[in-house]
């Protein structure tokens, strides 16, 4: 095992003995959170802000979500227990539902944001 070896949901260096999800190391702390169940990927995200949004919503809508960094290629994946991976898609797809057009920019952001990201105009709904 290589020294720079990390656990993939805190970051942790890993000693020797540590568990794997969906092939990536994690250290002993989250082999409790895994425990015996079956783990499914339902994202993969290239930004962290975009993933954490997603995993916050689902977090919100009562599913258990982890999200483990990739270091190749770079990036984030997130993964839910395998019997909820239906309710994790339907309320992402509900995420994706909620984003409004901006008036000004014309680039889309969630509608409970209450600024534009791109341009900064307040949102009229």
């Amino acid at each position: 095992m290589g020294e720079e070896e990390r656990c993939a949901i805190c970051g942790a260096q890993l000693k020797e003995g540590h568990s794997s999800i969906e092939g990536l190391p994690v250290c002993a702390r989250h082999s409790g959170e895994i425990g015996s169940f079956v783990w499914r990927s339902i994202g993969y995200y290239r930004k962290h802000v975009y993933a954490e949004r997603k995993r916050t919503l689902l977090e919100k809508a009562g599913l258990k979500c982890l999200m483990l960094t990739e270091r190749d290629p770079p990036g984030f994946r997130l993964i839910v227990h395998e019997g909820e991976i239906q309710g994790a898609l339907d309320a992402i797809s509900v995420l994706r539902g909620e984003m409004i057009r901006c008036p000004e920019c014309r680039s889309s952001f969630p509608a409970d944001d209450v600024f534009c990201p791109q341009c900064g105009r307040k949102s009229e709904e």
